[in-house]
């Protein structure tokens, strides 16, 4: 039991060695990331089959609970190994570092300002004209309140979900349990502007913009659901991009901190006012 211990301490240990594991503890990491997407995606899928769609969307208009087993799921899997959260960079902690404090405070002067230039371009040239993307939630048609609370409310909840469950959640499946695992298996032999950076900064990467492509299509849907698949190759490419800046700086700060930090960031300035 020692001897497994320590086999298993060294192998988490070649994430910041830079080290690889094994071919057979590369493949099967590979193998195991690889499998787990799209179960997990088979798994929030088949929901639809029960209760628990009608009920959540009627009540607070978003997925909360699909994002809140992004964290849970590969908590429990860690847990499982008897590992710890914090060789996966899954720590609070790190919340009060100076420097995912810095990545954070940059981020979000660099993506007002983006947002800012969009925003003005939009209006001023393709005359769109913003709204306040909300839920369409059941309590809106049914509780006595004026708008003004149901607009309060709405918004709380987009804020709830784009940057608690979204930005936690994704990342603690994602740049956590599937980057670190990648890490752990293959090292970081590269160095890129100082950040040690290996083969799971882009396979974590590929499968973020793989899992949000197929986002849109639901093969339990409706009858013959398989022949409507469709795949977001739009929606792909641009989440599969910011997996690569995601995963660079959970590599570059060595934990999920920052970059859900970041992918909060994103979904504060781009998830709840939208143009249309």
């Amino acid at each position: 039991m020692k001897e497994a211990l320590l086999q298993l301490t060294d192998a988490m240990a070649n994430e910041t060695k830079g080290t690889r594991g094994s071919p057979w503890r590369q493949l099967t990491a590979v193998a195991e990331v690889t499998l787990l997407v799209p179960a997990f995606y088979f798994l929030i899928k088949s929901l639809v089959l029960t209760p628990i769609p009608l009920i959540q969307f009627r009540l607070v208009g978003w997925d909360f609970f699909a994002h809140a087993l992004m964290a849970v799921v590969p908590i429990a899997l860690i847990k499982l190994r008897r590992q710890r959260l914090r060789d996966y960079g899954i720590s609070l902690r790190q919340l009060r570092e100076p420097e995912a404090i810095q990545l954070a405070i940059a981020a979000s002067v660099i993506l007002a300002a983006v947002w800012l230039v969009l925003a003005g371009t939009l209006l001023q040239v393709g005359g769109y004209q913003l709204s306040l993307n909300l839920p369409d939630a059941w309590f809106a048609k049914t509780w006595p309140v004026n708008e003004t609370w149901i607009t309060l409310i709405g918004v709380a909840l987009t804020l709830v979900f784009e940057v608690v469950f979204c930005g936690l959640g994704e990342e603690v499946m994602f740049r956590g349990y599937i980057q670190g695992r990648l890490n752990a298996a293959f090292g970081r032999p590269w160095t890129i502007r100082g950040t040690r950076i290996g083969w799971g900064l882009f396979l974590s990467a590929a499968l973020f913009g793989f899992g949000h492509g197929l986002g849109f299509f639901n093969p339990f849907g409706e009858k013959d659901g398989w022949s409507h698949f469709t795949f977001a190759g739009h929606a792909a490419a641009i989440t599969g991009l910011q997996g690569l800046i995601f995963g660079w700086v959970r590599d570059h700060t060595e934990g999920i901190a920052a970059p859900a930090i970041l992918h909060a960031l994103i979904g504060l300035f781009y998830g709840i006012i939208i143009f249309s």
